[in-house]
């Protein structure tokens, strides 16, 4: 920078000033959204969202996950007793020739990729994971995935109770910002 440069009714002299005034900055807009969010209740936080319903894209071969009955309690997948179950865990797929993984895996649960748990988690930095490692014994194949522990209401992500299973469902945003990553595996579908 050649001289000051006046940022608001701060002049400033060179670069480290700027980074530090713009770390300043930055820590106070986000304090001020958490303090307003804090005190928002939650319907009112997500009442301008609009929802897609997520589903696995049909058509390609993707692992299909067996014998998770007795291993995985869908029931407690839940934020109130997801801690009961393990803190990690082993599943059998069976896969087939040219096999895809992809970032979103629905059956017999929401299961997503690490970079799609990293996306998740920029939109919402308190939403548990559980590891689930998946593994095909007869392709000697295995693949991590994570489970996002989702509510029952409006979040980023979230599930609803439906007649045979439950729906998911997945705000605007966090789906444009999956899809700009080049997350793979989803269909998206108005809720």
């Amino acid at each position: 920078m050649g001289g000051p440069v006046t940022c608001g009714d701060v002049k400033i002299y060179n670069e480290k000033q700027f980074h530090t005034l713009h770390l300043g900055v930055a820590k106070e807009m986000d304090i001020r959204m958490e303090g307003q969010s804090a005190g928002l209740k939650k319907e009112e936080r997500y009442a301008g969202r609009r929802y897609l319903r997520l589903t696995a894209q049909n058509g390609n071969p993707i692992p299909r996950v067996t014998g998770w009955q007795g291993k995985l309690d869908v029931r407690k997948l839940n934020r109130h007793d997801y801690r009961s179950m393990p803190a990690h865990m082993l599943l059998k797929m069976e896969t087939g020739m040219d096999t895809i993984y992809p970032d979103i895996l629905t059956d017999p649960v929401l299961m997503v990729s690490e970079e799609a748990m990293e996306v998740i988690r920029l939109y919402d930095r308190t939403m548990p994971f559980l590891p689930v490692v998946l593994s095909d014994n007869a392709g000697e194949q295995s693949v991590a995935y994570f489970c996002p522990v989702l509510e029952e209401e409006g979040e980023i992500l979230y599930r609803v109770e439906r007649p045979g299973g439950f729906e998911i469902r997945i705000c605007e945003e966090l789906a444009e910002s999956l899809l700009e990553r080049g997350a793979v595996g989803m269909e998206l579908t108005r809720a």
